[in-house]
């Protein structure tokens, strides 16, 4: 079972860019034993991370990512740093951010995510109380989730009500 604060990613396009983009940051790896062949290298790069890893049914795979979608991998992986602040402070690419208020609905965040990815996009600001990504959220993303950064505020109008964004985020 993951921990609360442990991210779980399935799908094929999500895991690779997963393992590309936060590999030391994966502690566990779930696979269709009858896909074993198409995640050779994925499992090869988990056994020398030290990071463990399963082969098991699909159903198996689908009962611990909790969907049937998940195309014969799920992993769980600390999810990476985040906070307004955080992200003011090591923001070197475009300061551009997507701001979602509501958003809930997984596949409509991955849309999101996939597209801000595309378009050089580099946060997705949202309410805390919107809700954690879910794995349905990183496979619609197609690994576009591990492009930009996740930030959860406390109060998205207060965030985005003040005129300097990175004064508001020092406070």
């Amino acid at each position: 079972m993951a921990r609360s604060e442990e991210d779980k990613v399935y799908g094929v396009n999500a895991v690779r860019a997963a393992f590309a983009r936060r590999g030391d940051q994966i502690v566990r790896v779930l696979v269709d034993e009858a896909r074993v062949d198409d995640f050779r290298g994925l499992l090869k790069e988990a056994a020398g991370r030290r990071v463990a890893y399963k082969l098991v049914t699909a159903d198996e795979v689908a009962a611990f990512a909790g969907s049937r979608h998940h195309e014969g991998i799920c992993i769980l992986a600390r999810p990476p740093r985040s906070g307004l602040r955080y992200w003011v402070e090591q923001v070197t690419k475009s300061p551009c951010l997507v701001a979602l208020d509501d958003v809930q609905n997984p596949h409509n965040l991955g849309a999101v995510a996939r597209s801000a990815a595309h378009f050089g996009g580099s946060a997705i600001l949202r309410n805390e109380r919107d809700g954690r990504w879910t794995g349905a959220a990183f496979r619609t993303a197609e690994g576009g989730a591990e492009f930009v950064d996740r930030v959860a505020v406390r109060g998205l109008p207060d965030a985005l009500g003040v005129g300097n964004i990175a004064q508001w985020a020092q406070a």
